[in-house]
């Protein structure tokens, strides 16, 4: 094993205890900006996460069930009223889901 081959994952240690070891725990200006910081995450998570991401996936996981292929693979095995009543409540439930969603957030 050679120093010169293997001195990057030693070095990366000892600069993250330094910097660890020199934050300025206990200033007023810095625990107000780790407060402010998490606060912000916080808002993220449920202005876009809840709001954007969730309707989206609603409508991600309904949206292939309406596809020509997905129509007519089935309806050619089965008969004509299977898939036609899967796509019906593949729809309506994401819309239902996406309503209801939208009332209450």
């Amino acid at each position: 094993m050679s120093w010169k081959a293997n001195w990057k994952r030693p070095a990366a240690i000892i600069a993250v205890f330094l910097a660890c070891y020199y934050l300025p725990v206990g200033e007023p200006r810095f625990d107000n900006a780790l407060v402010e910081s998490l606060q912000l995450v916080k808002w993220y998570a449920r202005e876009h996460v809840l709001l954007c991401l969730v309707p989206a996936t609603t409508f991600l996981h309904a949206g292939p069930a309406p596809s020509l292929p997905n129509m007519l693979v089935p309806r050619s095995i089965m008969d004509t009223q299977k898939p036609v009543v899967y796509i019906s409540l593949a729809v309506m439930m994401s819309t239902i889901t996406s309503m209801v969603f939208g009332v209450f957030f």
